[in-house]
């Protein structure tokens, strides 16, 4: 970022960043997740790193733009979560796009990039609103800032969606709070990049944020949140005994009912009384129940779902 402040970074098998970025072992990579948080917030003003002895080792970045889109296998993704990254607002960041299952083999063509795509892109290229250098190196006249405005249906429909939300997170634990807090700002600039991708450089085409805009932000992103919080209280745990449990639990949930002799084969990894021991443990939460029934003449034990 101090040789390009304007820049994205694209990381195949993100979620082994985060494996990495919880252990403070590494303080390099575990730090990572502080500076990220910073970045976030500092687009509009300028960033200044952590001290150094030598004042010529301290970064400081006009208007920096940083970009991060991580790929990676989904429950790797939310494995290598921690509760810290939920409740510390990090993952409430970032816009999670999930696909369970597997792409079939395609024989793609190899066709041209369209047009429209190339031209809008190069439109907002090259939009400048003064002679600044593009990349800021050189300080604050190195942002090119204009302003994008919404109808006003528009902008009472997205302020009353950020009420509303609002109220919801003053309802909320710490962890499904902090989600909640960037999901109306998340929701604005979805609305403002469905607007922005209209332009074509020409006048007539500058963005403005309709109502649909705004209606198509807010049902995708509260989409969007409402999977992140529900694969975070699947996946992400505090320590291993919580992280066997939700493994099971998630097994159990692949189907109605399991007889005892199915789920043992498909957990061997645990012995037969972390196998118990956990079982137990989600029969009392009311996340299972456990009895015997009969079937041929012979007794077997069942464990159900709750729904």
């Amino acid at each position: 970022m101090g040789d390009q402040p304007l820049t994205l970074f694209q990381i195949d098998e993100v979620n082994r960043l985060f494996a990495t970025m919880k252990s403070a072992a590494t303080p390099h990579l575990f730090n990572i997740t502080s500076v990220l948080l910073q970045m976030y917030s500092s687009a509009d003003s300028v960033w200044i790193a952590d001290a150094y002895g030598d004042s010529k080792k301290v970064k400081s970045l006009a208007f920096p733009h940083l970009v991060l889109y991580g790929t990676g296998v989904p429950d790797g993704f939310w494995e290598a979560l921690t509760p810290q990254s939920l409740s510390e607002g990090l993952i409430g960041r970032f816009l999670v796009f999930e696909e369970p299952d597997y792409v079939p083999f395609c024989d793609a063509p190899e066709n041209p990039i369209p047009n429209v795509i190339t031209e809008r892109a190069k439109a907002w290229l090259d939009h400048k609103t003064h002679g600044g250098n593009l990349s800021g190196k050189t300080g604050v006249e190195g942002a090119h800032v204009s302003r994008v405005e919404a109808t006003d249906e528009a902008k009472a429909r997205l302020t009353e969606h950020m009420r509303k939300t609002g109220d919801r997170r003053l309802k909320e634990d710490v962890v499904d709070a902090a989600i909640w807090s960037r999901h109306a700002e998340k929701t604005g600039k979805l609305a403002m990049l469905l607007a922005c991708s209209r332009f074509t450089g020409e006048a007539s085409t500058w963005p403005v944020v309709t109502i649909e805009d705004a209606d198509q932000a807010i049902e995708l992103n509260n989409w969007l949140t409402r999977r992140l919080l529900e694969r975070a209280a699947a996946h992400v745990s505090e320590n291993q005994t919580e992280s066997d449990s939700l493994f099971l639990l998630r097994l159990i949930r692949t189907k109605r009912e399991w007889t005892m002799t199915d789920l043992t084969k498909r957990t061997r990894k645990f012995t037969a009384r972390q196998r118990a021991e956990i079982l137990q443990g989600l029969e009392d939460s009311g996340e299972v129940v456990i009895g015997i029934e009969a079937t041929a003449g012979r007794s077997a034990k069942i464990v159900r779902r709750v729904d």
